[in-house]
């Protein structure tokens, strides 16, 4: 949803009837698994813990309100 929330916009601005169900799990994991499966290929650990950072991006701190974005966009949105 946070590659493009501009979409949301597009698709309620010409009333594109659509459903959105999204599962909010606070990261890019498809990122994640690349940079894991690469730094499987060549031999490397892809995170050490607590001496490195995380590996991809954590989209957390502060949360996304995903129902908040949709309803700033002009879609009707329960929430959780």
């Amino acid at each position: 949803m946070m590659y493009a929330p501009g979409a949301l916009w597009t698709a309620a601005h010409h009333r594109i009837p659509t459903l959105a169900v999204v599962d909010n799990n606070r990261g890019y994991h498809q990122e994640v698994m690349h940079v894991q499966r690469l730094s499987n290929r060549r031999n490397r650990v892809a995170n050490l813990g607590i001496t490195s950072g995380p590996v991809g991006t954590s989209i957390e701190n502060p949360d996304i309100d995903y129902a908040k974005l949709a309803s700033s966009m002009g879609w009707w949105s329960a929430g959780r």
